[in-house]
């Protein structure tokens, strides 16, 4: 099994949501948050007046989505191309997917393990 994490434009979340369920995958979180990728800082410089250094404050943080799924080894490269297809546009802020190996899963309910679990 594997989890993917997805962070994505806001605007292109339920396009994303949309194209991963015509596929038949349709167990995910999702989640609002704030981010702030590799780019320039974008936060103020000011002057501490105490020691004289510059200092780098409130990087302005971006408003992302973050989808998280756990799929069979075996879906997990055509999650990411559904994923990929759906937010690429070729300009800053596309966003980050991470693809992280998870050991085991347990359906609480019925005591189903592993694959059985997330289907």
């Amino acid at each position: 099994m594997k989890e993917i994490i997805a962070i994505i434009r806001p605007c292109k979340s339920y396009e994303t949501k949309n194209l991963l369920a015509k596929k038949g995958f349709f167990a995910l979180s999702n989640y609002q948050v704030l981010g702030k990728g590799k780019g320039a800082p974008g936060g103020a410089i000011i002057n501490d007046v105490e020691d004289e250094r510059k200092q780098i404050c409130a990087p302005q943080m971006h408003a992302k989505t973050l989808i998280d799924m756990y799929v069979r080894d075996c879906d997990a490269d055509e999650v990411i191309d559904i994923i990929t297809k759906a937010n690429k546009t070729d300009t800053h802020g596309d966003g980050k997917i991470f693809v992280i190996p998870c050991e085991n899963a347990l359906r609480i309910r019925t005591g189903e393990k592993k694959d059985e679990a997330i289907l």
